[in-house]
């Protein structure tokens, strides 16, 4: 799972190959993330003070970076996740930004895509019937394009650049989801 970024025709990821092995073959050629720094742990863990990180990148020469806020309150069967780009150049950038995964539920590498329209959600059921286990992806700011099928499709899909808004119909397999925001920024300007 992570935040991808698309900008002048090129994909900048997590280093996914030096993180301890990646079934992400499907992204194809992309550029990890650079300068990576990574906060301390604050917080008590509480609703009014929650664990918080923060991870801070490059995205190559292209002038743009990232900061993404990850918090999490004990006891919550959820956590969530913040990203922010800040074009740092001289010129206004359009980019492509993607929150997209492999999908491991319950135990089980097999799911059945799942979306629920009302929120913009996307992610997966268990294989049960009827399924009690999901995994979610809840926008808080509405996404341009989503979509649900086998991981590898999700993969590829970022990889190319563009969700096709569908979910795959076949039950029970090694399932993915993703999430795309499409954004210009102007220079020095941000998005969240």
């Amino acid at each position: 799972m992570g935040w991808m970024v698309r900008a002048g025709g090129t994909l900048y990821a997590p280093d996914f190959g030096n993180h301890g092995g990646s079934a992400t073959g499907g992204l194809g050629s992309y550029t990890p993330y650079s300068g990576r720094t990574i906060s301390a742990v604050s917080g008590t863990g509480t609703s009014a003070d929650p664990f918080q990180v923060t991870v801070q990148n490059q995205l190559g020469a292209s002038g743009l970076a990232s900061s993404e806020v990850v918090q999490y309150v004990n006891g919550d069967n959820f956590f969530r996740k913040q990203f922010t780009l800040t074009n740092n150049g001289a010129a206004a950038q359009t980019a492509n930004i993607f929150l997209g995964g492999d999908i491991y539920l319950a135990g089980s590498d097999s799911g059945v895509p799942y979306r629920l329209s009302a929120s913009g959600s996307i992610g997966g059921s268990d294989c049960g019937t009827p399924a009690s286990y999901y995994i979610l992806y809840i926008p808080q700011t509405p996404a341009d394009a989503w979509t649900g099928s086998g991981y590898s499709s999700v993969w590829s899909q970022i990889g190319g650049g563009a969700l096709n808004n569908a979910l795959s119909t076949t039950s029970c397999i090694d399932n993915g989801a993703a999430l795309q925001w499409n954004r210009t920024l102007a220079a020095g300007a941000s998005v969240t």
